[in-house]
């Protein structure tokens, strides 16, 4: 039933005292390549200044500050439109009781249509909890393989449609004042613009999946289906100088919680890769 599209996801890569900030072009971008192949990779010993090396690593993959507007500034660091403070560590130090945030299996930049959905997350390890504030993911090409043949044919043609205040975390944002479309429609598989390979598109797991013969299904119920089958899932558990990276439209995350009031802070940038991102890394990886 395993075909060659389980991936690998979590693979480890130590750039032997190098920053990603250090790398050259290609060297930058076969790196990245490995994102998309891997679905999420971990770079190790990346202790990076967050004013620099990290924001002009961002912008070499594509557009950075997308989000910027769409959460108070309070949620960035100081300074910075690019990168975003994920966890329970407000900007003077103090810690938010009882913080949540993003406990749910999502894709982020499902509020855009294809291909601008194209994002890869980026997370720098900055201040670890003792216990908890792992990181999960679920392999959306993989999944293809354990699908049966009548589910995958129906999802070949389904659809999802997506009215972005019924996100969790976007439920306060007025859509129009952000120039976003009040609903946006996705395919439910679509073939990956750097690897070709079919994947899964599901946004988030509340989402009602739309078959063309009127019935639904909720992608909780799909991933309830596939939960088990243990190798579609990664858990990413943090060591100091990690920097993750993956593929949001070929996989889904969640914030694991579980720290409770530990201190916990991570710095989150996304490049929102363009059409020119996207053919660079095909061009780089065939040379």
């Amino acid at each position: 039933m395993l075909g060659n599209n389980v991936r690998q996801m979590g693979k480890v890569f130590d750039l032997g005292g190098k920053k990603i900030s250090d790398l050259s072009v290609k060297e930058f971008y076969n790196l990245c390549h490995e994102v998309f192949v891997h679905g999420v990779i971990c770079i190790k010993n990346q202790n990076l200044d967050v004013y620099s090396d990290y924001v002009s690593s961002l912008y070499r993959l594509g557009d950075a500050q997308l989000m910027r507007g769409l959460f108070g500034k309070e949620c960035f660091e100081q300074g910075l439109d690019q990168i975003f403070r994920v966890g329970n560590i407000n900007q003077d130090g103090t810690i938010k009781k009882g913080f949540k945030f993003a406990e749910y299996w999502h894709q982020d930049g499902d509020m855009w249509g294809h291909p601008q959905n194209y994002i890869v997350n980026w997370l720098l390890a900055n201040k670890l909890p003792q216990i908890g504030g792992e990181t999960a993911f679920f392999d959306c090409v993989g999944a293809i393989n354990y699908l049966d043949q009548g589910l995958k044919e129906k999802l070949q043609k389904a659809i999802f449609n997506l009215k972005i205040p019924e996100i969790p975390d976007f439920k306060n944002i007025n859509v129009k004042d952000y120039g976003l479309p009040e609903l946006i429609t996705h395919k439910i598989i679509y073939n990956h613009l750097i690897t070709n390979q079919p994947h899964l598109y599901l946004g988030y797991e509340s989402n009602k999946i739309e078959f063309e013969d009127g019935s639904e299904m909720n992608v909780n119920t799909l991933l309830s289906v596939l939960e088990q089958y243990r190798n579609l899932f990664y858990v990413h558990k943090y060591e100091d100088g990690d920097l993750i990276l993956w593929d949001n439209v070929s996989t889904l995350h969640k914030s694991l919680g579980g720290y409770f009031d530990e201190p916990r802070l991570l710095f989150r940038g996304q490049s929102y890769m363009s059409s020119y991102h996207i053919e660079l890394i095909k061009k780089i990886i065939s040379i």
